[in-house]
C-alpha cells in the first residue's frame, strides 16, 4: 500500500503534511503516533532548507511503514551542534532517536530523499 502527496515550500504546508500522514495511516487502521513528529521535522527541513516543493510518500509493507520526504535540493542534511536554548536544529536527532532505521538517498541533479522506517501499531 502506498500514498504520496506534494506540498509547496511554505510553513503552513508542514501542517498539511501532518494531516496527510494522519489521514492516510488512520484510513489504513494504524495509529500515527511518533510518525507525526518525524514527518513534521522532515517537512520543516524541506521548507526551511531546501526551499523547494517537497513530496511525502508513505509505503506500507505489512506492519512496517517507510516514510520518504523528497525535495529538489541536493544539499545533504547535517547534524548541528545545537545550544540548549536553541529553538531549532534537532529534527534529524529526533528522527534518529525515534525511527527503527533512517537515511538519505541522493538523486543526481534532482534532489534528495530523506526516509525513515517504523513499526505500525493498530
Amino acid at each position: 500500500m502506498q500514498a504520496s502527496r506534494e506540498f509547496e515550500p511554505e510553513p503552513g504546508q508542514v501542517q498539511g503534511a501532518r494531516r496527510f500522514v494522519a489521514t492516510s495511516l488512520e484510513s489504513w487502521g494504524f495509529d500515527p503516533g511518533d510518525v507525526m513528529l518525524m514527518v513534521s521535522e522532515l517537512a520543516t527541513n524541506a521548507v526551511l532548507h531546501a526551499r523547494s516543493p517537497f513530496t511525502v510518500t508513505l509505503i506500507r509493507r505489512g506492519c512496517r511503514l517507510r516514510v520518504e520526504v523528497f525535495d529538489d535540493n541536493s544539499r545533504l542534511p547535517t547534524f548541528a551542534l545545537v545550544p540548549p536554548d536553541a529553538n531549532s536544529g534537532r529534527g534529524l536527532t529526533l528522527v534518529q532517536a525515534l525511527a527503527g532505521a533512517w537515511g538519505v538517498e541522493t538523486h543526481v541533479d534532482t534532489g534528495k530523499t530523506i526516509w525513515f522506517e517504523v513499526g505500525l501499531q493498530a
